[in-house]
Protein backbone atom coordinates (compact mmCIF):
# COMPACT_ATOMS: atom_id res chain seq x y z
CA UNK A 1 0.00 0.00 0.00
CA UNK A 2 1.63 3.27 -0.77
CA UNK A 3 0.93 6.04 1.57
CA UNK A 4 -0.96 9.10 -0.06
CA UNK A 5 -1.16 12.65 1.96
CA UNK A 6 -4.72 14.24 2.17
CA UNK A 7 -4.97 17.90 1.86
CA UNK A 8 -8.90 19.08 2.55
CA UNK A 9 -9.88 22.18 1.40
CA UNK A 10 -10.14 23.46 5.30
CA UNK A 11 -6.36 22.77 6.08
CA UNK A 12 -5.19 24.50 2.36
CA UNK A 13 -7.33 27.52 3.34
CA UNK A 14 -6.04 27.61 7.26
CA UNK A 15 -2.14 27.71 5.51
CA UNK A 16 -3.27 30.51 3.26
CA UNK A 17 -4.73 31.94 6.50
CA UNK A 18 -1.39 31.43 8.26
CA UNK A 19 0.73 32.68 5.38
CA UNK A 20 -0.62 35.81 4.90
CA UNK A 21 -0.66 36.38 8.71
CA UNK A 22 2.52 35.71 8.93
CA UNK A 23 3.56 37.72 6.11
CA UNK A 24 1.68 40.65 7.70
CA UNK A 25 3.88 40.01 10.21
CA UNK A 26 7.26 40.52 8.13
CA UNK A 27 7.98 40.24 4.76
CA UNK A 28 8.98 36.90 3.68
CA UNK A 29 7.96 35.30 6.88
CA UNK A 30 4.69 33.78 5.14
CA UNK A 31 6.92 32.15 2.51
CA UNK A 32 9.18 30.44 5.03
CA UNK A 33 5.74 29.38 7.20
CA UNK A 34 4.74 28.01 3.77
CA UNK A 35 8.26 25.90 3.05
CA UNK A 36 8.33 24.76 6.57
CA UNK A 37 4.93 23.07 6.08
CA UNK A 38 6.07 21.85 2.45
CA UNK A 39 9.34 20.59 4.53
CA UNK A 40 7.08 18.56 7.34
CA UNK A 41 4.51 17.27 4.92
CA UNK A 42 7.96 15.68 2.41
CA UNK A 43 9.04 14.09 5.99
CA UNK A 44 5.77 12.49 6.61
CA UNK A 45 5.82 11.03 3.14
CA UNK A 46 9.35 9.73 3.01
CA UNK A 47 9.68 8.58 6.62
CA UNK A 48 6.19 7.96 8.24
CA UNK A 49 7.39 5.41 10.67
CA UNK A 50 9.15 8.20 12.31
CA UNK A 51 6.01 10.32 12.54
CA UNK A 52 3.71 9.05 15.42
CA UNK A 53 0.40 7.92 14.31
CA UNK A 54 -2.28 9.89 16.82
CA UNK A 55 -5.10 8.65 15.70
CA UNK A 56 -5.31 5.40 13.29
CA UNK A 57 -2.97 6.24 10.29
CA UNK A 58 -3.65 9.99 11.14
CA UNK A 59 0.54 11.16 11.78
CA UNK A 60 1.22 15.00 13.48
CA UNK A 61 4.45 16.85 13.43
CA UNK A 62 4.94 20.24 14.69
CA UNK A 63 6.52 22.54 12.62
CA UNK A 64 9.95 24.06 13.51
CA UNK A 65 10.34 27.90 14.39
CA UNK A 66 6.35 28.27 14.01
CA UNK A 67 3.37 27.50 16.79
CA UNK A 68 1.82 25.17 14.03
CA UNK A 69 0.50 21.43 13.82
CA UNK A 70 0.43 19.32 10.83
CA UNK A 71 -1.86 16.40 10.95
Amino acid sequence: MTDRLLIRPEAEQDMVDGRDWYESQRHGLGTEFLTAIDEMLGVILATPQLVPAEYRSIRRIRLNHFPYVVY
